[in-house]
C-alpha cells in the first residue's frame, strides 16, 4: 500500500498511453515489445517522478510490472485481486457486466489489501467525531427562555445527515411514522414503545 497520497490524474495517463502507442506503433510481433523500455518510462517520466519514497516506488513497480507484461496482452492473465476476473474483450457491456456481476455495493476492505477489521476503525472514527459534534451544539435561546429553532436546526443538521448515512444499510430511518398499539403484555408494550421512539428519531429532519 502507499504511504502517502500522490495526485495521479488523466493528464498522466493520456501521456503515458500515446508514448505506448509511439513506441509500439512499428512493432509487427507481440515479442517484439520493449516491456523494460516501457516499465522505465512508468517509473521514471509519468508515475515516479513524483514519487519521493523508496517503498512507494517499489509499490508503483510492482504494479507496472503486474499489468504491462506480455500475459496480460496475450489475454493469458486476466484477473485482478481476489479472483476477480477481467473479460478477454474489445466490447465495453462485457466490462460492465463483469463489474456489476462481481463487487459489491459495498466495497470489501480485502479488495484493496485492508485487514477486515479497518471498517470498524472508520466507523469508531464516525462515532468519535459524532459525539464531539454533539458535544458542541448548543441550545442558544432568544429572550433568555424560548429556543432558537433556525440555529439549533443549523446545529444538528450535519449531524443528522451524518447519523442517515451511517444507518444507509438500514430501513429504519426511513421508516414511516407509526402510532404505538397497546397491549397487555407490558414486556411487548415496552419493546413497541422504543421501537416507535427509535422511528421518532432516526427519522427526524
Amino acid at each position: 500500500a502507499w504511504t502517502e497520497f500522490y495526485e495521479f490524474n488523466d493528464s498522466d495517463l493520456r501521456a503515458a498511453r500515446q508514448a505506448i502507442e509511439e513506441v509500439t506503433a512499428n512493432l509487427q510481433q507481440e515479442n517484439q515489445i520493449p516491456w523494460e523500455f516501457i516499465h522505465g518510462l512508468m517509473q521514471m517520466v509519468f508515475y515516479g517522478n513524483r514519487i519521493n519514497k523508496i517503498h512507494d516506488n517499489n509499490v508503483l513497480m510492482a504494479y507496472v510490472k503486474e499489468n504491462f507484461n506480455l500475459k496480460v496482452i496475450n489475454g493469458k492473465v486476466m484477473e485482478l485481486k481476489n479472483k476477480i476476473k477481467i473479460p478477454v474483450s474489445s466490447r465495453l457491456q462485457d466490462y460492465i457486466n463483469a463489474t456489476e456481476n462481481q463487487f459489491q455495493h459495498e466495497d470489501s476492505p480485502l479488495l484493496f489489501g485492508l485487514p477486515e477489521n479497518v471498517a470498524i476503525s472508520w466507523e469508531i472514527k464516525q462515532s468519535k467525531s459524532l459525539l464531539q459534534k454533539l458535544r458542541h451544539a448548543q441550545l442558544e435561546t432568544n429572550e433568555g427562555t424560548e429556543i432558537d429553532q433556525n440555529r439549533w436546526h443549523t446545529t444538528v443538521t450535519s449531524i443528522l445527515g451524518l447519523w442517515k448515512r451511517l444507518n444507509a444499510q438500514n430501513t429504519l430511518h426511513i421508516t414511516a411514522a407509526i402510532q404505538p398499539e397497546n397491549t397487555d403484555d407490558p414486556i411487548e408494550q415496552a419493546l413497541i414503545l422504543e421501537y416507535t421512539h427509535a422511528v421518532h428519531i432516526v427519522s427526524l429532519k
